[in-house]
């Protein structure tokens, strides 16, 4: 029987086993571009924005925090992940480098809830990609819900890239290198599962369409070549 790879359990199980290691094997395999993007992806956002309240979605060990702090140095962050391994380093995380004042919750953000009208800015790092269509919508309704009026949300996610040549190295790259890098860390399997994630969800396109939708103002990132795409917007109403 073929597994379901947007089965939350399977999914919820992978990014456990690669709590541990998956920062490093990251920022080791990108040569520091999902760092970069991290940061790339606050820098959407318009100068000048205070947000009081900050919801990181899919937060992972909370690799986001610190360019949403050095951004928005006085906004209160609330970080939700369904992964028990991501959520006891992301509580390593909060105590060692945030005072342990950022709100870290366990929990499935499609069964989260979460309050109406209360965020000012929801951002999500790379954690899009394990979702399946309908998994994508109810996040974009999830997203306009909680907003405030004037809020902005912004997103990233590895992606395959337009150009033939780039695709093809990409491809090579997140196929076979990244999860060369997992081996040395004892998770090549897991790691291989981002390859099967990133080519299923292509680029942030049909994302796009699901929170326009929503009635949302969206606006279309990419990054490096197409090697990672995004969106960011506002909640008008």
């Amino acid at each position: 029987m073929k597994q379901d790879i947007y089965d939350r359990h399977f999914a919820q199980d992978i990014f456990s086993r690669l709590s541990g290691t998956y920062d490093t094997v990251n920022r080791i395999s990108s040569f520091g571009y999902s760092t970069k993007w991290r940061r790339q992806l606050l820098q959407q956002l318009p100068i000048g924005l205070e947000p009081k309240r900050t919801l990181d979605l899919f937060s992972g060990i909370g690799e986001t925090w610190h360019h949403i702090k050095d951004r928005f140095p006085g906004t209160e962050i609330t970080a939700i992940d369904f992964s028990p391994g991501m959520v006891l380093q992301a509580n390593k995380m909060n105590l060692l480098h945030f005072n342990g004042d950022v709100k870290v919750l366990k929990g499935d953000v499609l069964k989260a809830e979460l309050p109406n009208g209360y965020f000012d800015l929801v951002v999500c790092a790379f954690g899009l990609k394990s979702l399946a269509p309908d998994q994508l919508a109810h996040i974009a309704k999830l997203t306009e819900r909680v907003l405030a009026p004037g809020g902005r949300f912004a997103f990233i996610e590895t992606s395959m890239p337009p150009g033939r040549l780039v695709r093809m190295l990409f491809s090579f790259h997140i196929r076979y290198v990244v999860p060369a890098f997992g081996f040395i860390f004892g998770h090549a399997e897991e790691f291989r599962m981002l390859w099967r994630y990133t080519s299923a969800y292509r680029n942030s396109q049909h994302a796009v369409d699901a929170f326009s939708q929503e009635g949302l103002e969206v606006f279309s990132d990419s990054y490096f070549y197409g090697c990672a795409t995004g969106f960011h917007g506002e909640k008008r109403r």
